[in-house]
């Protein structure tokens, strides 16, 4: 294959992943704003609807574990250390751009600097469910 022609296709591939992994974690840090406003939101229509009496009980019981609820999802899905995450490995694949295009490196020397990089950033993926200080299963796997 051209060499041009790899570096070209190799760069395309890089850049996309780039863009996914930023897009994942806007989303990431969106659903983690996201719940911090339903938090505050329903806390504080909690508080003025409690002094008003508009509502039944029972949505007022609903609204009020709301700011809870939210918070444990926030805590549990552990949307800002994914945010980080992906931010991370986005700025990586970038990196391996820039010494791709500026730096005049091999298109092998990338492409394996590109599969220890995604090998290395496996093992640092947060996980999910840190409820209580409890490690995810995979954590847990991946320190013994």
């Amino acid at each position: 294959m051209d060499t041009q022609i790899a570096k070209d296709n190799l760069k395309a591939l890089l850049l996309q992943e780039s863009r996914k992994y930023r897009f994942v974690a806007r989303a990431h840090t969106s659903l983690m704003t996201t719940m911090y406003v339903i938090s505050i939101a329903s806390s504080l229509a909690a508080a003025v609807l409690v002094a008003s009496d508009a509502l039944p009980k029972l949505v007022l019981a609903a609204i009020t574990a709301l700011p809870g609820t939210a918070i444990l999802c926030t805590s549990a899905f552990r949307f800002k250390e994914h945010s980080q995450w992906h931010y991370k490995k986005a700025r990586r694949l970038e990196n391996l751009i820039y010494s791709l295009e500026f730096e005049n490196e091999s298109v092998a020397s990338i492409s394996k600097k590109a599969r220890t990089m995604h090998d290395s950033m496996e093992l640092s993926w947060p996980g999910f469910g840190n409820i209580n200080g409890e490690e995810s299963a995979r954590e847990s796997m991946s320190s013994e």
